[in-house]
């Protein structure tokens, strides 16, 4: 199974041995959270990984959301979402409020890009600064938008890993 989860080594085999504890019920709590969460006071929205700008919020893919970092020009002048931070640019950068498209939401407030660490654009703000590899926890104190940061007690893995 290991090697199902895009590694054989002994390392991801500790790393994921809590998903093979996950029973039925688990795993439906997990398929049936949501994607986003909308701060509609703030005009906020939280999402994992970030939203393909022009994209209606209910036609974002789950896969979109969960693992983009960066945007590549489609044919046609859309957008496509990249894993991958080398090709195309930061989608941060490019995301603006578009009420025809993702209404009440003027600013996205995302992780999962550790690289980049604490990103801070007009209309989106990235809070991962690496904390599993061993740099800070930071969060957003809303309705102050005030950033707190506290390093992290270790590292916890390694970049790649």
């Amino acid at each position: 199974e290991a090697g199902a989860r895009g590694s054989d080594s002994k390392y991801s085999e500790l790393k994921y041995a809590w998903v093979d504890a996950l029973g039925e019920a688990d795993l439906a709590f997990l398929g049936e959270l949501p994607h986003t969460l909308r701060l509609e006071r703030e005009e906020v929205l939280v999402v994992h990984a970030g939203v393909v700008p022009g994209v209606p919020l209910a036609e974002q893919r789950a896969e979109d959301m969960t693992t983009m970092r960066n945007l590549v020009r489609a044919d046609g002048g859309g957008w496509w979402a990249a894993a991958s931070a080398s090709a195309g640019v930061a989608w941060a950068e490019e995301w603006r409020p578009e009420p025809t498209v993702v209404a009440g939401v003027r600013h996205v407030v995302f992780g999962h890009d550790a690289k980049r660490r604490l990103q801070r654009h007009e209309h989106a703000t990235g809070l991962d600064t690496g904390c599993c590899y061993g740099g800070e926890l930071t969060a957003l104190v809303l309705p102050e938008w005030r950033l707190v940061a506290v390093d992290a007690g270790r590292e916890y893995t390694v970049p790649g890993g």
